[in-house]
């Protein structure tokens, strides 16, 4: 599905079902490549609820083509990109999607507007799991601006797993891209309660930028902490939690001291604790790769 002057595939239709699981890691079967498409491979309309895309490559294939402007944009609501699979430890197969080589973001949560900027109609309720977004798992290719793109509006997103769920089976390579693995934007404060966890993420990606404007909003990064946490924006711009000293018990085992300064009102409660490890000790964001090691409340 190819060299179209808009989308390669528009959903409008509730319940649609674009693709299905694949037997081994070559788009064979009911896997669509979509590619060499001027403003995006997929697009999913508000219309567009529930609907489903398993097991396609989007972008790039294993023989080198690609190149839309955008992967997926998903304005619809209760979306599912991908599923639970073990592209962490193996193959891109069954309903896992290749989203990679793409000019822009492999996944925007929301719709362009005539500038080529996201609109404020992002999702509620989209999920993206065992996906390889970028390259990795020996399939894809790096997208332009980076991995995930949730505009504003969008809640209630999950891009990996939620607590409780089998974590290793739900996350996504989000791999090599040009600028970041994950980027949340608001006007307002407009995105709420999205989760982006357990997923594995390499060089060239700042794991997750939250950005406080809407159109044309350029990141800069992890957003910093505030007394106080007072600020506002897409997840209510959270302090993050900052290591003060670390203890190693055994070479499997560390103990570590984090301190978090605390919340504006209405953020009270409990909270997880990812722990990310990687094999390298320094510069871990430039060059080294980064796996999910533990959790804890």
């Amino acid at each position: 599905i190819t060299l179209n002057r808009e989308y390669g595939i528009v959903v409008n239709g509730e319940g649609s079902v674009i693709g299905g699981a694949r037997s081994d890691d070559a788009c064979e079967g009911p896997c669509n490549l979509v590619t060499l498409n001027t403003a995006g491979g997929i697009q999913v309309t508000p219309a567009g609820v529930r609907a489903q895309i398993l097991g396609n490559y989007v972008g790039v294939d294993n023989e080198g083509a690609f190149g839309n402007g955008h992967g997926i944009l998903v304005s619809g609501a209760d979306v599912q990109i991908g599923g639970p699979g073990g592209v962490l430890t193996g193959p891109c197969d069954g309903v896992c999607n290749v989203i990679g080589g793409n000019d822009g973001y492999g996944i925007v949560g929301g719709e362009l507007n005539r500038a080529g900027f996201v609109d404020d109609s992002g999702p509620r309720g989209l999920v993206v799991q065992g996906n390889v977004i970028g390259t990795g798992a020996g399939a894809g290719a790096p997208n332009g601006s980076g991995g995930v793109l949730l505009g504003a509006g969008t809640e209630g997103a999950v891009i990996g797993a939620v607590v409780g769920e089998a974590d290793g089976t739900r996350g996504n390579l989000i791999l090599g891209n040009g600028a970041v693995g994950g980027r949340v934007t608001s006007r307002g404060g407009a995105s709420w309660n999205n989760t982006i966890r357990v997923n594995e993420s390499v060089a060239g990606n700042t794991p997750i930028d939250l950005v406080p404007i809407g159109r044309g909003g350029v990141g800069d990064g992890s957003t910093p902490n505030d007394a106080g946490d007072g600020d506002e924006g897409p997840n209510r711009l959270l302090n993050w939690p900052t290591l003060v000293e670390s203890r190693l018990l055994s070479s499997t085992q560390a103990e570590l001291l984090v301190l978090w300064t605390g919340g504006n009102a209405g953020t009270e409660g409990t909270y997880r604790l990812d722990v990310y490890a990687t094999a390298r000790c320094r510069g871990w964001m430039a060059d080294a790769s980064v796996r999910v090691a533990g959790a804890t409340l």
